[in-house]
């Protein structure tokens, strides 16, 4: 990741903690963005479960002014998802594609660490 790269991240932290809508709107006008449709915003504020998702607007919002960066914004909102209030264990496992390892599998990659330190002094090391 380069310097540059640090910087935008760093930035995009800082509008993502920004809590005024006049602010964000100036940011939106100082990099030549369109209006934002609010109605699209209401939209995404209801934990996830609306049929638009972000990279869905942001396609939509960038259709007015295609880039050669569009496949990376697409990508970047594409990993940014709604914070939901409540996830049970078994949401995580289907949306992680979770399969576990059969015991067979556990105990022939842990043979191939060759561990030799007892038990006891790794429990240690986690201390």
């Amino acid at each position: 990741m380069t310097v540059l790269d640090l910087r935008k991240y760093r930035i995009i932290e800082h509008i993502l903690a920004m809590t005024q809508e006049d602010a964000i709107a100036d940011i939106e006008q100082s990099v030549g963005l369109p209006s934002f449709d609010v109605s699209s915003a209401t939209a995404m504020h209801d934990g996830g479960k609306s049929s638009q998702s972000f990279a869905s607007l942001i396609k939509k919002s960038a259709q007015d002014e295609p880039s050669p960066s569009l496949e990376k914004k697409e990508k970047f909102w594409e990993a940014i998802k709604p914070i939901r209030k409540a996830v049970s264990i078994e949401e995580m496992i289907e949306e992680q594609n979770y399969v576990p390892m059969d015991e067979e599998t556990m105990y022939s990659r842990v043979s191939e660490l060759e561990i030799e330190e007892p038990l006891e002094d790794l429990l240690a090391t986690l201390d």
